[in-house]
């Protein structure tokens, strides 16, 4: 059975699928390439217009029935994107370094991802892998795309105290539970279920909250902090219209700023030898900064206009 074969069969899916796609009179394999190929654009746009034809809907009952098809649309609708990445890359999986970008002005996680953060942390540890499986986390995703459309003026706040209700800042229990962990990888509901995470898994929960919204948001990570934020932490930014919006579940800030004309963006390259980086980050155009904590990394800046 194709995915368009699943969705022929559900009506609330199809009526989905024909809001998200501009001058869709009906749902035709025509108008699910289409949407398809929207979403692999452009996901938060899509799942924008999806939400929008929920919003519509007055029935209470029926809203919340529309924002789980949507949800199980969107994990059917990633798993066919990934599967025919995997067949572009040649592998069985898709592992990607930090957070992957797909097209827009943000990030986003689909599902599968296998997040590896950085390679190491403050103390030169290993970090875990984080397996981000969306259909274990069906109900609460469900749950952040409810309020998102319930309380539109508000979606930035109510994404961030719904991580906040999901789990509480451990570190040792998730060194503890990491070192359990042989293979080193690791569910994100599997840490939900535990209710404690650092900042990484509040970071992910939130990114995975922000798009169920359909909030334009990244994931940071910032050796260097940032404001009164500390080194070797991740957060979170959106927009919402103009503002440019600094998120840290872990500490509970949420402070809006005026949009910058300039980014500066914070990378991280691994070499062996700081001469190897030097002439890496001067092919790029990067400024050079030495890691002060690990000989084996080193970090370039860049203005980003």
């Amino acid at each position: 059975m194709t995915a368009f074969d699943v969705v022929e069969k559900h009506p609330r899916m199809a009526y989905l699928i024909q809001s998200a796609v501009p001058g869709a009179a009906d749902l035709s394999e025509g108008t699910f390439e289409e949407f398809i190929g929207l979403y692999k654009e452009n996901p938060i746009e899509a799942i924008r217009g999806m939400n929008s034809a929920i919003a519509l809907v007055e029935d209470g009952n029926r809203e919340r029935l529309l924002c789980e098809d949507c949800v199980s649309l969107e994990i059917l609708t990633e798993r066919g994107i990934v599967a025919g990445m995997r067949g572009m890359y040649g592998g069985e999986s898709i592992v990607q370094r930090g957070i992957p970008c797909f097209g827009y002005t943000g990030f986003f996680v689909y599902d599968g991802l296998i997040d590896l953060g950085t390679f190491r942390d403050e103390h030169n540890r290993p970090r875990e892998k984080i397996l981000v499986d969306k259909r274990k986390l069906r109900k609460q995703l469900v749950q952040a795309k409810l309020n998102s459309i319930n309380f539109p003026g508000y979606r930035e706040g109510i994404a961030a105290q719904m991580v906040i209700q999901q789990m509480c800042y451990d570190k040792d229990a998730v060194d503890e539970f990491s070192k359990s962990r042989s293979n080193g990888l690791i569910g994100l509901d599997e840490f939900v279920k535990k209710k404690f995470g650092i900042c990484r898994h509040f970071a992910l929960m939130y990114q995975l909250f922000a798009q169920e919204a359909g909030i334009e948001s990244s994931i940071v990570r910032g050796e260097f902090g940032s404001g009164n934020i500390a080194p070797w932490h991740a957060w979170n930014t959106a927009r919402k219209g103009r503002m440019h919006v600094l998120i840290d579940t872990t500490g509970s800030i949420i402070e809006r700023r005026e949009e910058d004309t300039k980014r500066e963006r914070i990378l991280q390259i691994e070499a062996e030898t700081e001469s190897k980086c030097r002439k890496i980050a001067k092919e790029h155009g990067k400024i050079y900064t030495p890691h002060s904590d690990n000989e084996c990394f080193y970090q370039y800046r860049r203005l980003e206009i």
